[in-house]
C-alpha cells in the first residue's frame, strides 16, 4: 500500500472517530455549548434578586422541601429557549450558599445516592422595562425506579416592578402544582 493511501486512510479513520465522538450525547454535568447559551446579564441580575427576595421571605412554592441548612441548588436550565443560568444569577445571602446544578447531574446524583435532590427551578423569565415576571418553584429529582410516578411539585409566576435599582415583588399569579 502506498504511503499516500495509508495517510489518507489514517486521516479518514481519525475524522470518522472524531465525528462519532462529537455526535454522542454529552456526559452528565457537561454543557453542550452549541445548544445552550447564557441568559442575558440583565435577566441574570433579575433572577438573582428575585430568588434572594422570595427565599428571604420564605415564599417560594414548595419552600418547605428545601433543606434547612447546607447548600441550596438552583437548576441551571431555564424554560427560556436554549438558555441557562450562570453564577451571576446566584443570590449572595450570608447564611446560605447557592449553587447551580444541571438536571442531568441532579439525576445522576439521585441515582448514585439513592436520595432525592431538591432544587429551586427558574422557568420562563421576562423583563420588559420596569416590569418583569419569573416562574419560580421548588422541584425534586428522585432516584429512577420503574413503575413510580412523581407527584410533586409547585411553581408560580411572580410579578415584579423595578423601583430605582431594585426589583420589588408585586404578587404571585397562576401557581400550579402537580
Amino acid at each position: 500500500m502506498s504511503l499516500t493511501l495509508r495517510h489518507s486512510l489514517t486521516l479518514g479513520v481519525v475524522l470518522f472517530v472524531a465525528s462519532v465522538a462529537h455526535a454522542q450525547a454529552p456526559e452528565p454535568g457537561s454543557v453542550d455549548l452549541h445548544q445552550r447559551r447564557a441568559v442575558d446579564p440583565t435577566i441574570q441580575r433579575f433572577v438573582r434578586d428575585a430568588i434572594a427576595d422570595r427565599f428571604a421571605a420564605r415564599d417560594l412554592p414548595d419552600f418547605g422541601l428545601l433543606p434547612e441548612s447546607g447548600d441550596i441548588w438552583i437548576r441551571q436550565e431555564t424554560d427560556n429557549p436554549n438558555s441557562e443560568l450562570t453564577n451571576d444569577a446566584l443570590p449572595q445571602l450570608n447564611n446560605r450558599q447557592f449553587r447551580l446544578i444541571q438536571q442531568s447531574v441532579a439525576q445522576a446524583r439521585a441515582d448514585a445516592s439513592g436520595t432525592s435532590i431538591v432544587f429551586i427551578t427558574v422557568g420562563r423569565v421576562v423583563v420588559n422595562g420596569a416590569d418583569a415576571s419569573i416562574n419560580l418553584g421548588v422541584d425534586t429529582v428522585d432516584p429512577r425506579s420503574p413503575g413510580t410516578i412523581k407527584l410533586c411539585c409547585c411553581s408560580g409566576d411572580a410579578k415584579y416592578q423595578q423601583v430605582g435599582d431594585e426589583w420589588k415583588f408585586v404578587r404571585w399569579e397562576s401557581q400550579v402544582c402537580s
